[in-house]
């Protein structure tokens, strides 16, 4: 116990409490939080309800990233059309670099591979 000047016993200094944040919060911004769930959902894309959520999480994604860097360029509201669209169809076939071009369009969430149905509906055709 302390005492004071005139002896008298002083009174314990109440400090504020520390705020402790729960541990199991989930404390991501929200490009963190889509890339964690694209990534979860890329694994096995073999479902096609799957490669549809993919798809609008990638574009969901997009749109957060070009938000962000407008808003640091000073631009507060953009407009973003409000549709989806359907994504372009291709269909790769077997040599002649066929691995590299894959890979590129993999990439591009706007791409999706086709099921071989009919050709007419394909938007780039690599043989």
């Amino acid at each position: 116990m302390q005492y004071g000047p005139d002896g008298k016993p002083l009174e314990p200094i109440k400090r504020p409490a520390k705020k402790t944040k729960p541990k199991n919060t989930i404390n991501l911004n929200s490009l963190e939080h889509l890339s964690k769930e694209i990534q979860k959902l890329g694994k096995n894309l073999a479902n096609p309800k799957d490669k549809e959520r993919y798809l609008e999480l990638k574009e969901k994604y997009y749109r957060e990233f070009l938000m962000k860097i407008l808003k640091s360029n000073g631009i507060d509201n953009p407009k973003f059309p409000n549709a989806t669209f359907a994504p372009y169809k291709y269909y790769i076939g077997r040599g002649n670099n066929s691995g590299i071009v894959r890979t590129a369009l993999k990439s591009r969430f706007w791409w999706s591979m086709g099921d071989f149905d009919d050709w007419e509906d394909y938007n780039f055709i690599w043989t």
